[in-house]
């Protein structure tokens, strides 16, 4: 122990020594010692049992502005003023019983102006008996002003936070609420008691806590600011949607140490967004019941047109057909008895009109409604319009039938329903038709692949092209690519078109087998 002591010897004049209580000192330390003290920068004083100064270090009397010969000997109750000393005495009679004391002073210098102070009451014990005391003073004006600099800062920026209208709060690394303002207090429906110390998870609704935590484990010093939104629980059970800046702090070691929360409060436009999804949700469900009943009716004008040529192809093959084959019958029978060459020979050339009416009639009856599709199906009736339109019209028509897989019987048991197999053999007929129209070609291949749950159809030709593929889509008027588009969307399917001047056009029609769809007997 340190100790200062007054030497017999020399009457007052203080002496410094080192050793423990009742010891006796090295003299050769008194000079290292005395001129420590008086280096420095703390205010160092020695008071004997009677209160009156027996040493100040140089910084304290230069506070003071006293030399050492004025100072000695006086007393602390006539040097402090008197609202200072009632302030220090109970700390000083306890220091005088032998109590170490500390406190915070502020003292006016005596050139004036205020200053912070610890002060340090230091027993000086000798055999258990309190010889003085050591008054210790050490400036902590700077750190006070800093401190309280800091204070107002953090006031006028709580002040400034508390008065923002977003929602804003701090958390520390373990998620429990370090500050709230003012703005998520209100949010929430919540007392600033209520939220400090707590974990933010159960303001949030428990089916977003999941993500906002997967999305806040994403935050790194590389990766700062995360943005989340999420439903907040109110107090009352209401719940708002907010967005939430999310900001990470870190320590020099990468370390997550606080995350800033900044929320907005988005309740109003998520409730129009999702007006808005649930207007589109049911402008789509509306558009594609739409879309449906239209090609259900798509399907029944083509089922209706079928009975409509079905009927007509009756009439002709059983009263036009028949009356023409009376006719031939009846001017065979004039012929046979007419011996008048020329005569005869008019009736020849009558007979072959005839005939040549009767054949065209039965074609007409078979274009109709070709018999084949409804007895022997799509495979076989596409065999026959190759065979038709090389008759009529002189395009060579090749057809290739190719199972795709082992579960078809050579090509010809494809299970469609009635309104498939109508609405692809008038597809096909059209394509090949288009061939002659534009292509300028006379020859053509249709393509059939099918599996057990899709038959493709592809009508292919080495012609001219098309040159402009929107505006052949865009031909509504008659029964074109747009509406054939149409009638295979209905059937589930899909049309593709490939086509460039110079290089022909290859479209595919590909439809799924099983289909609810233009269901009915299988061919």
């Amino acid at each position: 122990m340190m100790m200062l002591a007054v030497d017999a010897d020399e009457g007052r004049k203080p002496a410094l020594r080192e050793g423990r209580e009742g010891g006796g000192g090295d003299p050769s330390l008194d000079v290292s010692l005395a001129t420590l003290f008086e280096c420095l920068p703390a205010m160092i004083s020695y008071w004997d049992a009677e209160q009156r100064n027996v040493y100040a270090n140089r910084a304290y009397l230069t506070w003071l502005g006293l030399g050492a010969a004025d100072l000695r000997g006086r007393r602390i109750v006539d040097l402090a003023p008197a609202a200072l000393y009632a302030r220090i005495l109970p700390l000083v009679e306890r220091a005088y019983r032998g109590e170490a004391q500390s406190d915070e002073q502020v003292i006016e210098s005596p050139g004036g102006g205020r200053r912070y102070w610890v002060v340090n009451y230091v027993p000086d014990l000798r055999k258990g008996v309190v010889a003085g005391i050591v008054v210790i003073l050490c400036e902590v004006s700077a750190l006070k002003e800093t401190e309280q600099a800091l204070r107002e800062s953090e006031r006028r920026l709580r002040s400034i936070l508390g008065g923002q209208t977003e929602a804003i709060s701090r958390l520390g690394a373990d998620g429990r609420f370090l500050f709230v303002n003012d703005a998520y207090c209100a949010l929430s429906g919540r007392a600033r008691e209520e939220l400090l110390g707590q974990r933010w998870q159960p303001v949030a609704h428990p089916d977003d806590v999941a993500r906002v935590e997967a999305s806040l484990r994403t935050l790194s010093p590389s990766n700062d600011v995360v943005i989340e939104e999420n439903r907040v629980v109110c107090g009352n059970g209401e719940l708002r949607w907010v967005q939430f800046i999310n900001r990470g702090f870190f320590d020099e070691l990468g370390v997550l140490r606080e995350i800033q929360c900044v929320g907005r409060d988005i309740t109003a436009q998520k409730v129009a967004e999702l007006a808005l999804q649930e207007a589109n949700a049911n402008l789509e469900r509306r558009v594609a019941e739409r879309t449906r009943q239209l090609q259900e009716l798509a399907v029944q004008i083509t089922l209706a047109e079928e009975s409509e040529r079905k009927a007509i192809a009756r009439d002709l093959h059983d009263d036009l057909g028949q009356l023409l084959h009376i006719a031939q019958m009846r001017l065979d029978q004039v012929q046979r008895s007419v011996g008048d060459d020329a005569l005869v020979a008019a009736l020849v050339q009558v007979g072959g009109l005839i005939r040549d009416a009767s054949r065209r009639v039965r074609s007409m009856t078979a274009q109709l409604s070709p018999p084949v599709l409804r007895t022997l199906g799509l495979v076989s009736a596409l065999h026959w319009l190759a065979d038709e339109m090389g008759r009529e019209f002189g395009l060579d028509v090749e057809v290739d039938v190719e199972p795709v897989g082992t579960d078809t019987d050579g090509g010809k048991a494809i299970a469609l329903g009635e309104a498939q197999s109508l609405i692809l053999f008038r597809a096909v007929r059209e394509l090949l038709l288009n061939v002659l129209k534009h292509a300028g070609t006379f020859w053509a291949q249709v393509r059939v692949e099918h599996a057990a749950h899709f038959l493709r159809i592809t009508v292919r030709d080495e012609g001219r092209g098309i040159e402009d593929l929107a505006a052949a889509l865009d031909q509504r008027e008659r029964f074109g690519l747009a509406s054939l588009q149409e009638r295979i969307g209905y059937l589930h399917g899909t049309v593709v078109i490939d086509s460039a001047p110079g290089r022909g056009t290859s479209v595919r029609l590909q439809v799924p087998l099983g289909s609810s769809r233009g269901s009915g007997r299988r061919r």
